[in-house]
C-alpha cells in the first residue's frame, strides 16, 4: 500500500547511511508514507539519532539535557524535511536514543507513536579514569524531549497503546498477523492516506 518499513535495532555509526540510503529506495519504489521500527533498540550514538531525526523535523528543537545546576543544551533541527505521514513503533526495550528520536517526532507533530511505554534511559555520563585501573561513571545531565519531558525514569508514552500478545516472538511484516503494534500503525497510516 506505498508504506515504506525501516527496523532500526540500533544506532551507531553506519545506521544513518544505511537508514538514508534504504528510505531513498522505499522512495523510489513510491513511497506515500512510512513505519520507523524502534521496537527493542536500545539506544546507540546521539549525532546518528539526531541525523535521522532531523530528516524529518523542520526547524526547532529535537532534543536538550539539563544539569542539576539548570544549564540546558539544545540539538535542533534544520529546515528542509522529508514531509511523509509517519509511525514510529516503540516498546519497553526502546531506549536512550530510541526515545530521544520517538519523542522528538512525537512532541513535533511528525509521528504518531504506536506500541507500549518506553524504558527510560534519558541521562548523559561521563567515565572518569580513577588512573588504577578503575573507573567512575557519573551523570552529569538528563535528556528531555522538546516539550520538556523528562525521558529518565518515565520513558516515552505512544499515542496509541498497543501490546503485544504473550507468546508472540517474532515481529513485523513477515509475521504481520499476529504482530498487533505493526498492525495498528499500518491502520493509522492507511487512514492518513485516504
Amino acid at each position: 500500500d506505498k508504506i515504506g518499513y525501516i527496523k532500526l535495532s540500533s544506532f551507531d555509526e553506519k545506521t544513518y547511511d544505511e537508514f538514508k540510503d534504504s528510505f531513498k529506495a522505499l522512495e523510489e519504489e513510491g513511497l506515500e508514507a512510512a513505519i520507523i521500527d524502534l521496537r527493542d533498540n536500545p539506544g546507540g550514538l546521539l549525532n546518528v539519532t539526531r541525523n535521522i531525526a532531523d530528516m524529518f523535523l523542520d526547524k526547532g528543537y529535537i532534543v536538550y539535557t539539563e544539569n542539576r545546576d539548570g544549564h540546558k543544551e539544545y540539538l535542533k533541527s534544520n529546515k528542509e524535511k522529508i514531509d511523509c505521514p509517519l509511525v514510529v513503533l516503540v516498546d519497553g526495550g526502546s531506549a536512550s536514543a530510541s526515545e530521544i528520536l520517538a519523542g522528538a517526532l512525537k512532541d513535533r507533530d511528525r509521528a504518531t507513536i504506536v506500541g507500549s511505554q518506553t524504558f527510560g534511559k534519558g541521562v548523559v555520563q561521563r567515565i572518569e579514569d580513577l588512573g588504577d585501573g578503575t573507573g567512575l561513571k557519573l551523570t552529569i545531565s538528563e535528556y528531555f524531549t522538546p516539550s520538556g519531558t523528562k525521558i529518565d525514569g518515565v520513558g516515552i508514552s505512544p499515542d496509541i497503546m498497543v501490546d503485544i500478545d504473550q507468546g508472540v516472538e517474532k515481529l513485523g511484516p513477515d509475521n504481520l498477523d499476529q504482530d498487533s503494534q505493526l498492525k495498528a500503525g499500518l491502520e493509522v497510516l492507511k487512514k492518513q492516506l485516504k
